[in-house]
């Protein structure tokens, strides 16, 4: 027992404080709180059934007993919270972290702007190839018939267009 308990921080964004623990939590929770290495405000972050928790070692103002009986007073304790909305948080294993979903709608935005743009790049160039080959293939056809000694039917934007090309 510690005496008078100071105050713990507020508890993380977007969590809340686990009301149903299963027995897995409960042997994390109580590996953590034993540990001797472990301090006051050490968090720690794990993955239970696919669902993040957070766990922090915090003051708590009562223990129980051997018989399960409640001693008031300040100990050394582990706090363990759940997400508020799965939404609204994102376990990273990669590097153990939360992520806020603030950080997420952001990336999110990112990727669908980088594939818009990535989209509208393909179309116009695309397009432009198309055009390419269509002005390509009618030039051919323009000078094989010349070549032929036929005269080409050509409309007027046809005979412009020859007519840079010769120029």
């Amino acid at each position: 027992m510690l005496g008078a308990c100071p105050s713990d921080p507020p508890m993380p964004a977007g969590y809340r404080i686990t009301q149903s623990v299963s027995p897995a939590i409960q042997r994390w929770a109580y590996s953590i709180v034993h540990d001797p290495h472990t301090t006051y405000g050490d968090r720690f972050e794990a993955l239970f059934n696919n669902r993040p928790y957070v766990a922090r070692i915090e003051h708590h103002t009562w223990t129980t007993d051997s018989q399960g009986n409640h001693v008031p007073g300040c100990y050394k304790g582990v706090t363990v919270y759940e997400p508020t909305d799965i939404t609204h948080v994102i376990y990273n294993e990669a590097n153990g972290k939360t992520v806020s979903s603030d950080s997420r709608r952001t990336f999110i935005e990112l990727l669908l702007v980088g594939t818009a743009l990535f989209s509208a790049s393909f179309a116009v160039a695309s397009a432009l190839l198309r055009s390419n080959q269509s002005r390509k293939l009618v030039e051919e056809a323009h000078r094989t018939a010349l070549r032929h000694g036929r005269k080409a039917d050509l409309s007027a934007p046809e005979k412009a267009w020859l007519r840079n090309l010769s120029g």
